[in-house]
């Protein structure tokens, strides 16, 4: 009975933080929107160290993964007289040559079992369930530029800190996102179609290549580019929603700050209103007496000789 309590608490509350409840109405407060979305980020996390361990295998990470396998990529690299193994073509096209028995073409039949069984690990994750988890952030991103907004315009408002600040940071964040995904599909599409190079590649990949000596074997790179692109995207986006979610307080903070500024101005101007009325009234007494004592002197009268 507890058991099922704890399932249907959880089912619940995992309803609840849907990210469709987002596309079915307007939520009540922002304070839930970032709830939803962090959770829907959350779960693409997850997807993606669910990914990571099929990929690898289970303790294992992407450093293993390529050692594993590059020295029989190299094997074929030498046998077939290629500089690199970068394209699907190319990789399909060493295969073919292998089953073809009017090709002299010797390679290891371990090392080819080895090339195949990694083309069968890309073509579990790719395109499928990579293409979903970028849509999962994609989703997300959509949200954020509809919800999480600083209502400020840099080159029209005038200078505000913490609306200055959160609206350029709101800015490099979506663009970071966007291009770490936008990566993602790019580097697929390349292998696919035309050829990977490590160096076009993001600092993590070109990295990684430089560490394992798989520069002439890019396509060992596609997925853990392609894991890693997604996991800081999703950091790009818990880092949004978070600064969202502290952006009202600093508002706050700086309206506060604003209205002790204008009652310590005010107080100033009440002082210098005052001031100016009393130096006022003086001038004006003394004016009067001025005039006063004018009238009560005698004039002069210069007489002629």
């Amino acid at each position: 009975m507890k058991s099922m309590n704890k399932a249907m608490a959880f089912f619940l509350r995992t309803r609840r933080l849907d990210i469709r409840r987002l596309d079915r109405k307007p939520q009540e407060s922002l304070g839930m929107v970032h709830k939803i979305l962090a959770a829907a980020v959350k779960d693409a996390i997850d997807k993606i160290k669910k990914l990571e361990r099929g990929f690898y295998g289970l303790g294992r990470n992407a450093y293993d993964d390529i050692a594993r396998y590059r020295p029989c990529v190299l094997a074929i690299l030498q046998a077939s007289h290629i500089s690199h193994l970068n394209s699907l073509v190319a990789i399909n096209d060493i295969i073919q040559r292998s089953q073809d028995p009017n090709i002299n073409f010797e390679v290891d039949p371990f090392d080819l079992e080895k090339l195949t069984e990694y083309l069968r690990k890309i073509n579990d994750v790719f395109p499928a369930k990579i293409s979903e988890l970028v849509l999962d952030i994609k989703r997300v991103l959509k949200y954020l530029d509809k919800y999480c907004l600083s209502y400020y315009d840099i080159e029209g408002h005038v200078y505000l800190d913490t609306g200055h600040y959160y609206e350029k940071q709101r800015r490099f964040l979506r663009n970071e996102i966007k291009r770490h995904l936008d990566r993602v599909e790019i580097m697929y599409e390349k292998f696919r179609k035309s050829v990977l190079i490590h160096s076009e590649m993001s600092s993590y990949a070109r990295d990684l290549a430089r560490r394992t000596d798989c520069e002439r074997a890019p396509f060992l790179l596609l997925f853990p580019e392609a894991a890693e692109g997604i996991r800081t995207a999703c950091s790009a986006c818990m880092s949004w929603i978070d600064a969202d979610a502290h952006y009202a307080m600093f508002v706050s903070n700086d309206i506060n700050h604003l209205a002790q500024k204008k009652e310590e101005v005010s107080r100033l101007l009440r002082t210098c209103q005052e001031k100016f009325h009393q130096l006022h009234t003086r001038w004006t007494d003394v004016s009067a007496l001025s005039h006063k004592h004018r009238l009560t002197i005698p004039k002069t009268h210069t007489h002629q000789p």
